[in-house]
């Protein structure tokens, strides 16, 4: 366990409304480029809910407070409204006893704000919108400084590429080479791609780089490639046990005939200069990648009873292990069982483990 235990996050701070309405229902659309479902209700009339509920969210907040209850110091950087949301999202915050004194409170500006949709079968729709999210443009190195972290953890930024985060962090990363430096870029940086010279001046300096597989895709701009075979059989009918799988070459070898194999996006981030790369599925489990070896781990089973905050969880739990000095193997690990919690609750921070609770074994 390092000494140090503080950890800056950079991100989104937002409310989060749960919505269940009864008679929901999800369709799916086929056509020539795929399947999509769709979250549907009746068209006119009144529908009653199941529940409606508020919760605090937004990956700036969501890392942080899973920080925090990991045993970790937090400093949240982000943004928000002079509302009544705004002061809900910082009382949320002080309760966890994240500090909040590099949270941004911008006149006259509207807090992030999110509808969250759940459907019955336990995943969501997010209608959201940014408001002082997007006004989240400015940081000062000074206030790194005075904090000395041993790891920045940015979430995605919704003021996307116009703000001096990047240059500021990369000035800071350049002269701190000690401190870990995790990233989940955002969209607007997805969509640049991993060639855009500041996304990849951050990639040569990333430890840790946490994407989902669309998200990967996306990034590089390569389609992970499906596995219907090992060594000439198919895998239709394999067994997956649910126990982690090594491979200490840089393709995995014994993937499951449901996973993607993400070996040659890991590829080109690695090349990149990330450490390690870390590409979650969902329900088809996490592929994790150095450049010394790979390994495939499957999701836990269990209830799901709502998705949202479920990287989040995942990711910070990872992080929060390899700083208490754990392997990647039980990094991973820790980290699934911290997502699985979440996902058993409604919001993103409910069901985010405390240090004793993850830990409990050791």
């Amino acid at each position: 366990m390092k000494k140090n235990k503080k950890v800056v996050v950079l991100g989104s701070l937002t409310q989060d409304l749960f919505v269940y309405a009864n008679g929901n229902t999800v369709i799916t659309n086929s056509d020539e480029h795929g399947e999509k479902e769709f979250y549907a209700l009746e068209h006119g009339g009144k529908l009653t809910a199941r529940y409606l509920e508020r919760h605090a969210g937004g990956g700036g907040s969501n890392i942080s407070v899973s920080f925090r209850r990991l045993g970790f110091e937090s400093y949240v950087f982000g943004a928000r409204g002079d509302d009544e949301v705004g002061e809900y999202i910082q009382t949320q915050l002080q309760k966890e006893n994240v500090n909040d004194e590099n949270v941004q409170v911008l006149e006259g500006k509207q807090s992030g704000f999110s509808v969250i949709l759940n459907s019955y079968q336990g995943e969501r729709t997010v209608i959201f919108t940014s408001q002082a999210n997007e006004a989240f443009t400015e940081i000062n190195t000074t206030d790194i400084e005075n904090i000395r972290p041993c790891a920045i953890y940015l979430c995605h930024i919704s003021s996307g590429i116009q703000n001096n985060i990047t240059s500021v962090l990369l000035e800071y990363l350049q002269t701190h080479t000690e401190v870990l430096f995790v990233w989940n870029p955002g969209r607007e940086r997805l969509a640049l791609g991993c060639d855009c010279k500041e996304n990849t001046d951050l990639l040569s300096y990333c430890d840790i780089l946490f994407l989902n597989k669309e998200e990967a895709e996306l990034f590089t701009g390569k389609q992970a490639q499906k596995r219907e075979k090992n060594h000439g059989e198919m895998y239709r009918k394999y067994h997956y046990e649910n126990r982690i799988k090594i491979d200490h070459e840089s393709k995995i070898l014994n993937l499951p005939y449901y996973a993607s194999d993400m070996s040659e996006i890991a590829d080109i981030l690695l090349e990149k200069g990330v450490q390690t790369v870390v590409i979650t599925d969902g329900r088809k489990g996490v592929q994790v990648f150095t450049k010394q070896k790979s390994f495939f781990v499957p999701s836990l089973g269990g209830e799901r009873v709502d998705t949202l905050g479920a990287g989040d969880s995942f990711s910070s739990a990872f992080t929060a292990s390899i700083l208490r000095g754990n392997d990647l193997e039980d990094a991973t690990n820790y980290a699934r069982i911290n997502a699985q919690s979440v996902v058993s609750y409604r919001g993103a921070q409910y069901g985010l483990l405390t240090e004793s609770q993850l830990y409990k074994d050791k």
